[in-house]
């Protein structure tokens, strides 16, 4: 330390120079923030940064974030596969969409003309029937979303009816059909959805008078039904020879008993394939032939293309049986007219395997 004088004169000890009066402030100001700092501290407080230390602003925590997926610019749909068969109710396969369909609830009511169908008109029909077909609209048209076909008359101003075929328009060889119908009732009608040759294939090719017979080429009846027996519906395949070597008009076929068949529709169905005919209702089979391999055509004709057949007869060899309770032709004039119905029919092609 160095010695220095007092104001009074005396000689005494000095300290150091003593700082300018500013920086004596600033070095006591520090200090007071100093101690007001631990002071704080010790309360449990945050410590403050001296105020010649610049503040630094406080990080935060980073965020985890989700790894980003990369997806394509677009998204194809997946592919969809439709199946391009249908099975069967004997196990064969058809086309899962029909190639022909007919569905009368799309035709507006009236004179019914359709270019798959021919108009029959016949003043002599087959079978001892008593109907002329014609295509009148009293006899042929579309009522209430279906094909109407209508027997009228009496016995003694006479009775008509009507007839329609696909032969030339709708040609079939194997398939599936499915169709929609209402049959009439009332003794004496006789109503039939049917399958007949169109190229009659075996009758060309034998003109021996021993194979003078439409049978000779077949005859499917996918409905037939007379109205003694009401609601017995039959399923037939006609040939010239049936199973027993009987005669043709018994052919093979069975029956089945559909109590509302003459007030509501049912579907009525026909698989046909190279070895089999499947009948049913309402997809229930109740009946099948199946070709033996030992059969020739007289057994199986049913190798060739076939056309539809729908009419509606009166009378005749088998629905004009009963004759005595209804002359002069087993026909029940009361029940008249009546008709036969369609509401729709669809044909899937047969896929062999």
């Amino acid at each position: 330390m160095n010695r220095r004088q007092d104001q009074s004169g005396g000689e005494g000890f000095r300290s150091e120079p003593e700082a300018p009066l500013r920086s004596r402030r600033q070095t006591g100001l520090a200090g007071l923030a100093l101690g007001m700092s631990l002071s704080l501290s010790l309360a449990g407080c945050v410590e403050t940064p001296p105020s010649n230390t610049q503040a630094v602003a406080a990080t935060p925590a980073p965020v985890p974030s989700e790894t980003p997926t990369s997806t394509p610019d677009t998204l194809e749909p997946p592919e969809i596969i439709e199946p391009t068969e249908l099975v069967g109710l004997n196990g064969e396969y058809f086309a899962t969409k029909p190639t022909w369909v007919e569905n009368y609830s799309s035709y507006p009511d009236g004179v019914f003309r359709d270019v798959s169908w021919n108009h029959v008109i016949d003043a002599a029909p087959a079978n001892n029937e008593a109907q002329d077909y014609t295509d009148r609209i009293e006899n042929l048209r579309i009522e209430n979303d279906a094909l109407v076909l209508l027997g009228r008359g009496t016995a003694a101003e006479g009775y008509t009816s009507a007839r329609i075929d696909t032969k030339g328009r709708e040609d079939f060889m194997y398939g599936k059909f499915e169709i929609s119908a209402k049959i009439p009732n009332g003794v004496g009608s006789w109503p039939a959805i049917w399958l007949l040759p169109t190229d009659e294939v075996y009758t060309n090719q034998h003109s021996d008078t021993n194979f003078n017979c439409y049978c000779v080429d077949g005859e499917m009846d996918i409905l037939e039904a007379i109205g003694s027996q009401q609601n017995v519906i039959y399923g037939i395949a006609h040939a010239l020879k049936s199973p027993t070597n009987a005669d043709y008009l018994s052919g093979y076929y069975n029956t089945i008993t559909i109590p509302d068949a003459d007030t509501a529709f049912h579907t009525y169905g026909l698989e046909w394939t190279p070895t089999n005919l499947t009948f049913s209702v309402d997809n229930q089979v109740y009946y099948t032939v199946s070709k033996d391999p030992s059969w020739d055509f007289k057994r199986w004709p049913y190798d060739q293309r076939y056309h539809v057949v729908v009419n509606l007869a009166l009378g005749g060899n088998w629905a004009g049986r009963d004759a005595q309770t209804y002359p002069p032709y087993g026909i029940d004039d009361s029940k008249l007219p009546s008709s036969l119905q369609l509401q729709s029919i669809k044909y899937y092609p047969y896929v062999p395997r």
